[in-house]
């Protein structure tokens, strides 16, 4: 059994693609909440989530309470999923990957496509690159205390590819919390299973 959540809908903007964490146009988009994956409960750090279309990319912007981050990695492609970090997944209809991409708090970022995901045959190859991937990252102190971070994906529209009618793309937003304590929230939650941001039923229909 899932956590319900039927879909997630982006809010379109015309414009241009230059949209960053300051861009005034997040003031009115509403969010979604993350839930802890493991029984649908609220985190103890909450992480809400906004989307938004313009005409190149899908943006996917997470606003994460924290009072520390753990996030000592350096270079792209660094397992940053190893300590904290904010992941989308994308899946386009008919598509044999399942595409990931990784942000830590300090904006180191990791993109891989995986292949039979899902299953226990699936297989990870980060040697893979999005052509036009962006990405941002933020921390916000208030008072000389880390209050929260952010994260921001530009992802290329041109993965999707061809939309068929009526097929739409799913998605996974997924938040790992190291510290101080350890939690993995995403969109729906699986009671009483292992946690595995890799199977499919985490995944939820994207209306573009």
């Amino acid at each position: 059994m899932t956590y319900p959540l039927d879909y997630v809908r982006c809010v379109r903007r015309d414009g241009g693609d230059g949209v960053g964490l300051d861009d005034h146009m997040w003031q009115d988009i509403d969010g979604l909440d993350l839930v802890l994956v493991h029984d649908g409960a609220p985190p103890a750090f909450p992480t809400r989530v906004r989307l938004l279309c313009t005409g190149e990319h899908l943006w996917v912007r997470f606003d994460c309470a924290a009072d520390a981050v753990t996030a000592t990695m350096t270079r792209y492609n660094d397992k940053v999923w190893q300590e904290d970090a904010a992941e989308v997944f994308i899946w386009p209809p008919g598509d044999e990957y399942l595409y990931e991409f990784q942000l830590s708090p300090r904006g180191i970022h990791r993109d891989l496509r995986v292949a039979a995901h899902g299953s226990g045959e699936q297989t990870f190859d980060d040697s893979w690159r999005c052509d036009g991937l962006r990405t941002e990252a933020a921390i916000t102190y208030c008072d000389g205390r880390l209050r929260k971070w952010h994260a921001l994906f530009g992802v290329p529209r041109a993965l999707f590819g061809d939309l068929p009618a009526g097929e739409p793309p799913m998605v996974g937003l997924f938040r790992i919390t190291r510290s101080p304590v350890e939690e993995f929230s995403a969109l729906r939650a699986l009671p009483d299973e292992p946690v595995n941001f890799h199977d499919n039923r985490l995944l939820v229909p994207l209306i573009l």
